[in-house]
């Protein structure tokens, strides 16, 4: 039986229960699965089960589990060469800090606009441990409807591959804008990294939601919101 309140809605101490079973559950399938087997390094595989207790199953704690349980392993490979779970966790918290030190907090539309490479990992993984809203645009949107979901979402910032910057969509002349990836090398990532505080991001209240745009044809693109999960 679920019991609810007057107003029908359910009481915080029994959402928390609930939320803490349902952890509990995945950590459990988790080593049941293989996915975390004891064994030698047992120490490393309790440490990644809390972090998911901890973050929960989004991609922030999924990337803080591996960087635990597998820290010197590969975690992204790109035209720059390889990132280790932990480097790639080290470079989030600096870009989340920063980010954090700009008014990205809970619930702030931060628009992503990348090609497949690291940035925009460590982006959506920063993202997700200030519980931000993520604003992933399609890479196929004409500069026209990239400027019209710019105009109906709002986002606090945009962080851009420099090709999509080039083509010139009509942006506010007040949206702070970050480009994650040039040919010559250069990221505006790189300044907020050097910025950025090496500290761990306090867990958010909330969990960050992604919105995924579509591709649209002649009308504003769409997108649904999903909570930003692994499972």
């Amino acid at each position: 039986m679920v019991t609810t309140d007057a107003t029908g809605t359910r009481p915080d101490d029994l959402v928390q229960v609930d939320r803490k079973e349902n952890l509990l559950n995945q950590g459990f399938h988790l080593v049941r699965s293989g996915v975390l087997a004891p064994g030698l390094r047992v120490h490393r595989d309790v440490g990644a089960i809390w972090q998911l207790l901890t973050w929960g199953p989004s991609i922030a704690g999924g990337y803080r589990a591996s960087a635990v349980r597998a820290p010197h392993q590969a975690a992204v490979v790109d035209e720059r060469g390889t990132s280790t779970f932990r480097e790639l966790d080290d470079r989030a918290n600096r870009l989340a800090n920063a980010l954090a030190d700009r008014g990205v907090g809970v619930g702030t539309v931060v628009g992503l606009m990348c090609r497949n490479h690291g940035g925009l990992i460590e982006a959506m993984v920063a993202l997700a441990k200030l519980g931000a809203t993520t604003l992933l645009f399609n890479s196929g949107l004409s500069p026209a409807q990239v400027s019209a979901v710019v105009a109906e979402q709002r986002p606090a910032l945009l962080l851009a591959d420099q090709e999509f910057l080039d083509r010139e969509p009509d942006l506010p002349a007040d949206l702070p804008v970050f480009s994650t990836w040039a040919d010559d090398g250069d990221s505006g990532l790189a300044e907020l990294y050097e910025v950025g505080r090496p500290a761990r991001t306090p867990i958010p209240e909330k969990p960050g939601r992604t919105i995924v745009m579509t591709s649209g044809t002649t009308s504003t693109p769409k997108g649904p919101a999903v909570p930003s999960r692994t499972a």
